[in-house]
């Protein structure tokens, strides 16, 4: 099977099944048999060598090492591969939508986790590890959406690639990144607002009256609903350092 082959065949998996789960269970199947071979791969990566303006249709990501290798016209999923450094470990985040992930290559492993605090308190999160997987060449595994999608991978080679397939999204623009030990939670941006965001965020961390007055004219300001978000945070953690 090459990746034409496996996006089609995925596409007809969504015409004749409602059910995710089922989904994920007929995905992982055709995942693994399109990581039986590797041609495919190789082709795509001379291209991304070799074609300056095929390399340029790669959107930034807030992952350095993903690659795009097919959008579903439907909508209904895409495929990513990543492309891992040596020894390299993953920040533990949760996801947008269902995942399925595969290892093409090398030796890597997976450690799922479940929020154990109520998520009131922003900023705080309590993880518990409840799995712990390697997952080898042509193996799967998967995640689901926001708080029972939160895992993180880890490259045990000096070399692997991971093909992952992801859904719709539900939840646009960021994602968590956690802290097992200090028990703290992030949103990480998407890339264009990546750098607004920590502009935001560190303002509220800044002494002084110029960091107040710029976060509160900013409230009036038209900017992305998630940025205001995060001038309200910063407004709230500023003035609850004064007090």
């Amino acid at each position: 099977m090459d990746l034409e082959q496996f996006c089609n065949q995925f596409e007809d998996v969504f015409k004749k099944e409602e059910d995710i789960d089922n989904v994920i269970q007929e995905g992982r199947v055709l995942l693994s048999e399109l990581m039986g071979r590797t041609d495919w791969f190789q082709e795509f990566l001379k291209r991304i060598i070799l074609d300056a303006s095929f390399r340029q249709q790669q959107k930034p990501s807030r992952w350095l090492n993903e690659y795009l290798l097919h959008r579903s016209p439907s909508g209904n999923f895409v495929v990513l591969a990543y492309i891992w450094e040596p020894y390299q470990i993953d920040v533990i985040h949760d996801h947008n939508s269902w995942g399925i992930i595969g290892t093409l290559g090398g030796r890597v492993s997976e450690r799922k986790y479940r929020r154990v605090d109520e998520g009131t308190k922003d900023g705080y999160a309590k993880l518990e590890e409840v799995s712990h997987k390697l997952v080898l060449p042509g193996e799967t595994t998967f995640v689901r959406e926001m708080d029972k999608g939160i895992h993180r991978m880890e490259n045990l080679t000096e070399n692997a690639i991971s093909i992952n397939v992801y859904g719709k999204s539900l939840r646009q623009g960021y994602l968590h990144y956690y802290n097992f030990q200090n028990k703290t939670v992030s949103r990480a941006y998407v890339y264009p607002l990546y750098r607004a965001a920590l502009a935001v965020k560190t303002l509220g961390f800044m002494e002084g009256d110029t960091a107040k007055n710029v976060l509160e004219d900013m409230q009036n300001q038209p900017i992305e609903d998630l940025l205001k978000n995060e001038v309200e945070l910063s407004l709230v953690r500023l003035n609850a350092s004064r007090e």
